[in-house]
Formats: C-alpha cells, sequence, structure tokens
C-alpha cells in the first residue's frame, strides 16, 4: 500500500463519500532506536542482533538468526533487491509488527522443567475430542482428533460404545445423533499424528460403554495399534512419572465400565433457547467471573457427571483382564461424598473427574482440600451437559485450584478457548505447562495457597497499544461499515487470580483502517505465574453489537522484555544505550544523580539508602550529622523551631523514676527499668543489650550508629559500607534481624 490511498463509500445514489487512507508511520520511540543501532541509515545484520540480544533480551540470538530475519523480509517483500546491506528505518518498523516478530520469543523453546511427576503439569486437554460440531448432531471422525494433536493437544477423549450388531467398537456421543466413526480409525491417525509437535506424552481418556468381550476386542486394538509406544505399568502407580520419562509415550485412563446401555433416539433440541443472547457475538460471551457460584443445576449434566461414581474398572470382576492391563492412570470417584474422593492415599495415585458445576461447588467448601488432592493426583474437569453447542467454560476456577486436565470443546469458539490457547502457548507449546510452587507446595505453616485472596502485588506489567494493522488488506472496504472505514478500539487486560482480572479499553478511533492509540496501561499482579495477557479488537457500531476484528491471548510469564523499561527517576523510557543499572534499578545516565547536590554519579562514586542515591561525600556528611542513616539532610535550626515548649521542657525528677517502669527494651522485648536502661533514638535498651549486631561488642551512647532499628559499633558500620559501597545489603539484613514483637511481662 501507498503511504496515502483514497477509498469511495457509496452513500445513496447520488451520493458518495471519500476517505484517505494513510499509512502509519514509525513512532518517536521506534524511530530513536533506529537510530541507536543503525549507521547512516542502515540496520546491518549486526546490529539487529545487538537489537535483539539488548532490547529484546534475547540473550542467544546469533548472527545467523539476525539473517535469517532480514531473509525473511526479504521473501515477505518488505525489503527489497535494493536494500541487501541492511534495513532501513520503514523495513524496521515493519518488521516490529510483523508475524516473524512474535511476542513470545520461539527461540525460548521448552523450558520448564520437564523431570517432575505429572501431576505438577498443567495438560492441554480436549474434551470428546472427536467430534466436528455440536454435541447432538454433528459427525463423529478422526480429523478433530488430527487438528487437536497439531494444535498441541496432549489428552484425547473417546466415547466408545458397541455398534448396532454389538460386535465391534464405534465412537460416538452416544444417546445423541450424532454420526459414529470406528475406533480403530481414531486410535490409527492419533498414532499418525500423536507426536507431530510435541514428544511429550499423548493421554488417551476412555469413557466405557462396553460390554467385557468388546473390552477384550478394545484392548486388542490398541495393543496392536501402539505397540511398544503404550505404557501399561504392572501395578497401581504410587506416583505418576514424569512427561520426560514418558517421551513419545501413549498412557491409557478410563472411566469405570459401566453395562452396556442401549442408546436411545433423542430428537435434537434447539439448542438455541437454551443459551443467553450473548453466546450468539463472533468473539462469544465474556468468561464468568470466578466468583460465580454455579447454582444452576440441570438433569443432562448430572447423568453425566454420574458415569464416575464408580469404583475402579481393575476392582471390578466383570472387566476384561487384558483391558485392566492396558490402564496406566486409574480414575473414578469410588464411594462417599466429595471428601472421600479427595482423600489423599499415599500408596497410590489416581484420576478424579468433576464437571465444571460439581468444581464450582467444591472450591465453595473444598478449595483447600482440591488443592492438596491435585498435588500428587490429578484432576480432570468436563463441561456441563447442557454445553450441546460446544461452548466452554472459565478454565481459571480449575487451574488456580491446580487442576491438570481442564477438558475443553476445541471445535468450539469464544473467550474461554482464547484462554485455553494462550495458556498453553507457554513452555514451546509443548502441551505441558510446569505448574507455578504456590500450588505444589505447602507454606511453612502447611497454609496452602488461596485463589481468593488478597496477596500483596509481585510485579506491574506495563503494557504500551500502539498500533493495528492488517484489517485493510484482508477484508473488503464495507466489511465492518457500508458507509465509511471502520472504528476500531482495543479491550486489553488481565486472566488470572480474582485480585488480577481486569479489562481496560483505548478511545474510538474513527474511520481509520490502520488505528494508532498510543495508549499506557498498568496492571499490578500478584500471581504473574498464572496470569494471560488479553487483547482483543473490537469495531463500533452505533446501531448494532460491535463487530469482533481480532484477538490474543498471552502467557505473561513468557513476553519478551521488549524496550519499556522506566527510570526510577524521571519515569520515562530507556533503552539500552543510554541505560545504566544500579542496584537491579534501572535509569537514565543523565538522571543518575545525588538527590542532595544533583551533581552527575557513577557506578564507582554512588551510594544509595532505599533507594534514595547520594554521592559518598555527602552520604558520610549525612552519617556525621545524625550518627545514623534514617534521617534525610536537614537544617539544625528549622529542626530546633519544630520543637514546643512542651517538648523542649525537662521533666521533673519524679517523673523520671516512674515514667520508665513500662519502657520495653527494643533488643529483647522486656521492661527496661531507670536503672539499667539506655535511651537513644527514641527506643529503650538494658544496657546489657546495647551492643553490636555485626561484632556484639558492647555500646555507649556516644560510639554507636543505627541503620532501619538496627545497632552497630562506628567501626564496623564503617567496615560495612567499604565492603560493599553502599548500605543495601544492611538494609536487606535488618529486615531480617529486626526482633519480632514480644508479649508484654505481666
Amino acid at each position: 500500500m501507498s503511504k496515502q490511498t483514497k477509498q469511495t463509500y457509496r452513500v445513496c445514489f447520488c451520493f458518495r463519500r471519500r476517505f484517505k487512507v494513510v499509512a502509519a508511520e514509525a513512532p518517536t520511540d521506534v524511530k530513536k532506536l533506529f537510530n541507536d543501532y543503525s549507521d547512516n541509515g542502515v540496520m546491518t545484520a549486526e546490529n539487529l542482533q545487538r537489537f535483539l540480544v539488548e532490547v529484546q533480551k534475547e540473550e542467544n540470538a546469533s548472527l545467523e538468526d539476525a539473517q535469517n530475519i532480514m531473509n525473511n523480509l526479504h521473501e515477505l517483500k518488505i525489503l527489497n533487491v535494493f536494500h541487501r546491506r541492511g534495513l532501513h528505518l520503514d523495513a524496521f518498523f515493519k518488521y516490529l509488527f510483523a508475524d516473524i516478530n512474535p511476542p513470545i520469543n520461539p527461540n525460548r523453546g521448552i523450558h520448564h522443567d520437564m523431570n517432575a511427576p505429572l501431576s505438577h503439569y498443567f495438560i492441554y486437554t480436549g474434551h470428546n475430542s472427536y467430534l466436528t460440531g455440536n454435541q447432538l448432531s454433528s459427525d463423529c471422525s478422526d480429523v478433530p482428533i488430527i487438528q487437536a494433536l497439531h494444535k498441541g493437544v496432549r489428552v484425547i477423549e473417546l466415547d466408545i460404545w458397541p455398534n448396532s450388531a454389538k460386535d465391534d467398537v464405534e465412537v460416538l456421543h452416544g444417546g445423541t445423533l450424532t454420526t459414529p466413526v470406528a475406533l480403530i480409525k481414531c486410535l490409527r491417525s492419533i498414532k499418525e499424528h500423536a507426536f507431530a509437535v510435541s514428544e511429550y506424552p499423548v493421554v488417551i481418556t476412555l469413557e466405557d460403554h462396553l460390554t467385557t468381550d468388546l473390552q477384550a476386542k478394545t484392548a486388542e486394538m490398541i495393543t496392536q495399534t501402539f505397540g511398544d509406544m503404550l505404557f501399561s505399568p504392572d501395578e497401581c502407580l504410587k506416583e505418576f512419572p514424569s512427561p520426560a520419562t514418558l517421551k513419545r509415550r501413549v498412557l491409557i485412563s478410563t472411566k469405570p465400565p459401566k453395562e452396556y446401555l442401549k442408546a436411545k433416539e433423542v430428537k435434537e433440541k434447539d439448542s438455541t433457547k437454551e443459551k443467553d443472547q450473548d453466546d450468539t457475538e463472533a468473539w462469544g460471551r465474556e468468561v464468568s467471573d470466578l466468583k460465580a457460584r454455579y447454582n444452576d443445576k440441570d438433569d443432562s449434566d448430572e447423568a453425566e457427571a454420574d458415569d464416575d461414581d464408580e469404583e475402579d474398572p481393575t476392582s471390578q470382576p466383570n472387566t476384561a483382564p487384558e483391558y485392566k492391563r492396558l490402564i496406566a492412570i486409574h480414575a473414578g470417584k469410588g464411594k462417599g461424598g466429595l471428601s472421600d474422593w479427595l482423600r489423599v492415599d499415599p500408596d497410590k495415585v489416581r484420576r478424579l473427574s468433576l464437571s465444571e458445576q460439581e468444581l464450582g461447588k467444591a472450591v465453595v467448601t473444598h478449595s483447600k482440600e482440591i488443592i492438596r488432592f491435585t498435588q500428587r493426583n490429578i484432576l480432570r474437569i468436563y463441561p456441563k451437559g447442557i454445553r450441546f453447542d460446544s461452548s466452554n467454560y472459565n478454565p481459571f476456577i480449575a487451574w488456580t485450584h491446580g487442576a491438570q486436565m481442564v477438558a475443553f470443546n476445541m471445535q468450539g469458539y469464544g473467550r474461554s478457548l482464547w484462554l485455553m490457547h494462550g495458556m498453553f502457548r507457554a513452555n514451546g507449546g509443548c502441551g505441558y505447562v510446569k505448574k507455578p510452587d504456590i500450588l505444589l507446595k505447602a507454606g511453612p505453616n502447611n497454609e496452602i495457597f488461596d485463589p481468593e485472596a488478597n496477596l500483596p502485588v509481585k510485579t506491574t506489567l506495563k503494557v504500551t497499544v500502539f498500533m493495528g494493522e492488517g484489517w485493510y488488506y484482508d477484508f473488503e472496504h464495507t466489511h465492518f461499515d457500508a458507509y465509511s472505514p471502520p472504528d476500531f478500539y482495543a479491550r486489553i487486560g488481565i486472566a488470572g487470580v480474582r485480585a488480577d482480572v481486569v479489562m481496560k479499553k483505548t478511545k474510538t478511533l474513527e474511520d481509520n483502517w490502520i488505528p494508532t492509540w498510543d495508549e499506557q496501561f498498568e496492571f499490578p499482579l500478584t500471581v504473574p505465574e498464572l496470569a494471560l495477557l488479553r487483547i482483543e479488537v473490537h469495531e463500533y457500531d452505533m446501531s448494532e453489537k460491535d463487530d469482533f476484528a481480532g484477538q490474543t491471548c498471552l502467557p505473561v510469564s513468557e513476553l519478551k522484555q521488549g524496550t519499556q523499561q522506566k527510570c526510577k527517576a524521571c519515569e520515562k523510557t530507556v533503552y539500552p544505550v543510554e541505560l545504566l543499572s544500579a542496584d537491579g534499578i534501572s535509569y537514565h545516565k543523565s538522571c543518575f544523580k545525588c538527590t542532595h547536590c544533583k551533581g552527575t554519579l557513577k557506578l564507582s562514586n554512588y551510594s544509595s539508602m532505599e533507594g534514595v542515591l547520594y554521592c559518598k561525600p555527602h552520604f558520610e556528611q549525612l552519617y556525621k550529622e545524625s550518627g545514623n542513616f534514617n534521617k534525610n539532610f536537614q537544617s539544625p535550626v528549622k529542626s530546633a523551631e519544630k520543637l514546643t515548649p512542651e517538648l523542649t521542657r525537662s521533666p521533673s525528677k519524679a517523673a523520671g523514676m516512674f515514667s520508665g517502669t513500662q519502657e520495653k527494651c527494643a533488643t529483647c522485648g522486656k521492661t527496661a527499668y531507670p536503672l539499667e536502661k539506655v535511651t537513644v533514638e527514641n527506643q529503650s535498651y538494658h544496657k546489657s543489650c546495647f551492643k553490636c549486631s555485626h561484632g556484639g561488642c558492647s555500646l555507649n551512647p556516644s560510639n554507636y550508629a543505627a541503620l532501619d532499628g538496627i545497632l552497630y559499633c562506628k567501626p564496623h558500620f564503617s567496615q560495612l559500607f567499604k565492603e560493599k559501597g553502599s548500605y543495601n545489603h544492611l538494609i536487606k539484613s535488618a529486615s531480617m534481624k529486626r526482633p519480632a514483637a514480644t508479649v508484654p511481662d505481666s
């Protein structure tokens, strides 16, 4: 597209409107980056490699990687034969927004520890993987199974039933009008495509509705199809093996076999009456809040939930023995209620299945028990029975409670499915994402993670939504609006634990195919390990529902750091060429100044106190004036003026005899009586407790120094400064040494 073109829209038979379409130009930040990493207006492969390493934090980027990027730009015709030496500004700008510069670094690959038990991972899981469409009347086929495996899905679900002649096994959704597909065809497709994108194990969950003789036939099919690929332990596992040890292996997991029940013919229901009107939107209904309590109940869901109520098939006498031997992951709820289902057996591990409604009710009363259960065992969650349209639910209520197999209809649509795909873009897209430690380990007092708790903010994600591009090339000019170019706006937010969930919105830009919003957003995150960044673009429509224009969903932990480091002093973007990092904090070189004299500092001559910068002379002057570093520079005259007559008046001797009887020693917490008391910095100490925390030497008011309430003798205090050049390490030490509050003496 040229820099400027025109589009014409017909308003009526005699009137037309003409609009200019202007291509976006590189913003100031991008121009500055290009100037910093180019020579005479050309960014060579060497310059580009340095940009990848220093700015985009791709530490392993090689010169060959940079050259490959340039070759790709030539293939995309972003560069032409006259630009063989390197990138010009426009090409660099287009590269930043091209698919070959994804927000997640593809070279990072699989980087999670893959040697932990299977129960320590979220696993990409499908539900009714054989269905091509809705749950009532669509075709059953191996095609959606193949598509799922090529997306990285690692758990495939097959519902197996006898055929009409009762002499073979078919895959179909029982009790519906779905057309069946032969089991052997599905098994062969799984074998052929199981490891197309990931070497890590595939789990086949079988919902079994077979007679004993057909179980034996199924076992023969599975054994002949997969052969040595099958993982079939001789006895029930005491701990699940790791994904690394199960590479290119297939595991069988079953629900308890039930007596064969003849499928009842049912007429297709009009599912549109069951749905909220919002479900008909092109982008699906907004995912439900985590606080929703699933009060609705329906017979269809309860009927499906009952499939797990019986005991494990290996304990049932009417199960074919060769079928029993195939089971690697044993499933079943067993007897009793929810507390019994969630009981952890130290001698064996298993899989438990709950519907989304059962989970919603369980987290209200058994939240901690669910998380404890999933630390060793596998929990599978599946959609409620009335999701006839193959829609899905909010996966985070399951993930935040440690559920590994959150089963989704992969042939569906909508925001919930975007979250699922977004989560499993992590860890190289291998289908296994390591759960964060908060879900795997109890705290020091055996406390369990609470997804509903308001935790302290761990980090803040800062995102700039600069521009959007692509619609002009892919759509007819009247696709969004028949009378003018589209009016785009973006929605950006976080999916994760309840405290982190938020959605924000940019301004709407009217009549613009290439919107340039250039808006910044900040998202404080309490559990960034579970957070997903959501971005959607919509076209505003005054008279109808807004049109969906695009979306992406990205795991926050996998995002490239990019160019958005901020200077601590001025809060503006700081680029690598002007970056100076001190104590892990970023500054512009020009902002790295002494707070007192405003003189420019260097790493060799600065000192810092709780993030405040000083030159060493003024830092030492502060120490000499006050004897410690708890105070800022201040005028003695002004300090004296602040004192009131009441505060400067000397206390009487009688008051001195009794005023200290309830004062506590800051070191040991016990009562400090006047005869054994030393008072400094408005703190009372026993004379025997008034000691240097570093060397233990006795102190007196004339030879001590204090930092954040911790006492030192002046020689050791100076020595510790000389060792590090600042007192930041002492502040950290002080926070650990500070004594806990004690109970007053009775």
